[in-house]
């Protein structure tokens, strides 16, 4: 069966909705039914899939808690230090100006 160009265009503006499950019933039944009709689609279909779900990976989330809590580490020492200088240099005025 021979399909028509605006048709798949259609089909790749709806693709993120279809493969999102937010289209409407009717909509995604044509979706599938375009998709097996037409190489084309099907082939553009399967190459937005594999450059999509190369870059996730499931630890996403645990490596975020792992950056933050080093983040945090980090900036409690410079808190530290910053605040021992401060001290530091509170007595080193004090014992200098003779307060």
């Amino acid at each position: 069966m021979k399909v028509c160009k605006s048709q798949c265009s259609v089909f790749k503006d709806l693709y993120s909705a279809y493969v999102q499950g937010e289209a409407e019933k009717e909509t995604m039944e044509w979706m599938r039914e375009h998709e097996k009709e037409c190489s084309y689609c099907r082939s553009w279909a399967m190459e937005r899939e594999e450059k999509v779900s190369i870059p996730q990976e499931e630890d996403t989330n645990e490596d975020n808690f792992d950056e933050a809590n080093r983040v945090i580490k980090r900036a409690k020492v410079v808190m530290g230090v910053g605040m021992g200088l401060i001290i530091f240099m509170a007595m080193w005025m004090s014992i200098w100006l003779e307060i």
